[in-house]
């Protein structure tokens, strides 16, 4: 059997299906292009893929004898789920393990926009620097201020509750009802009282564009917004004006759309954005965790023979 990894992630992957598989490694280390995913499903019995890569109805009615798609990467809307189903395909993710990195990046995003890091750290390099200034990039202590999160699951929960330590109020929105030590609200309430709002929904018919301009009008606080989920969630277009206009005060964005974000966007030449390229799983423990859980999916849901 043949095994097909799309990028190059670290080689504890390749060494657990080697076990099983003749393995092939796409070396440019770039996205799939249609075509080469069509070849792809056609070749090979099992394919590690990642976020950057998609594989639509039509590519996966091409394939011929592939039966597990296995995900480095927690969201599966580039995939086509269904059509998969239907062609036994089985698909598979990991949902957990990139919990605690993304949160500890939403945190440091939030910090670094309230505290205004990357403008003092710009002020440092560029020489300006003179005597100690106690007005001097004055920023915002999280404490006692209203965290609104935007999607209540692992990883939602995960930044209520470092956000709970740096002693904000935390209240969120979600699809259902969850038991939390937080406040359920509606989306209108927590986008009229949020101080800051995160994002951490999955990317869906009915959360593509959920944050437009309309929405982002009735910021009252004019909040720090962190994307950290999909950058579809946003209207980017939108995000720009409401950032001009200071609907939001500050945006930091771990996901853009579209991606990657050209350097000549407007997103990146205003003072009141960041933008780092979807690192929020980006740790080595990470990566080494989820290569070894991506193979051992495609091993665990082997057909019997």
């Amino acid at each position: 059997m043949r095994a097909f990894i799309t990028r190059k992630i670290p080689k504890i992957a390749q060494e657990i299906l080697k076990e099983k598989f003749t393995v092939d490694v796409n070396e440019s280390n770039r996205p799939l292009t249609k075509e080469e995913a069509i070849v792809a499903v056609k070749k090979y019995d099992v394919i590690i893929f990642t976020v950057a890569d998609s594989f639509p109805k039509e590519v996966l009615e091409e394939s011929e004898n592939l039966k597990i798609l296995s995900g480095y990467c927690i969201g599966l809307n580039n995939i086509a789920v269904k059509t998969a189903e239907k062609r036994g395909i089985k698909v598979t993710n990991i949902p957990d393990l990139i919990t605690e990195p993304t949160a500890d990046l939403t945190l440091a995003l939030l910090l670094t926009a309230a505290r205004r890091i990357v403008s003092a750290n710009e002020y440092v390099k560029a020489g300006k620097w003179g005597e100690w200034d106690p007005a001097l990039f004055c920023g915002e202590s999280l404490q006692n201020k209203t965290l609104g999160i935007i999607g209540m699951g692992r990883i939602g929960q995960a930044v209520a509750k470092r956000a709970s330590a740096f002693g904000s109020n935390v209240i969120f929105t979600s699809r259902s009802e969850k038991q939390t030590p937080y406040t359920q609200v509606s989306l209108e309430k927590l986008l009229q009282t949020s101080d800051f709002i995160t994002l951490h929904a999955p990317l869906t018919d009915e959360t593509r564009g959920l944050i437009d301009l309309a929405k982002m009008e009735k910021m009252e606080q004019s909040p720090i917004l962190v994307n950290m989920a999909r950058g579809e969630l946003v209207k980017t277009d939108d995000l720009v004006t409401a950032l001009k206009k200071g609907y939001i005060r500050y945006a930091a964005l771990d996901v853009t759309d579209p991606e990657p974000l050209p350097g000549n966007h407007p997103l990146c030449q205003l003072e009141n954005c960041i933008i780092v390229p979807h690192i929020g799983g980006a740790t080595l423990e990470c990566r080494e965790s989820m290569a070894q859980r991506a193979a051992e999916n495609i091993i665990q849901n082997l057909p019997v023979a």
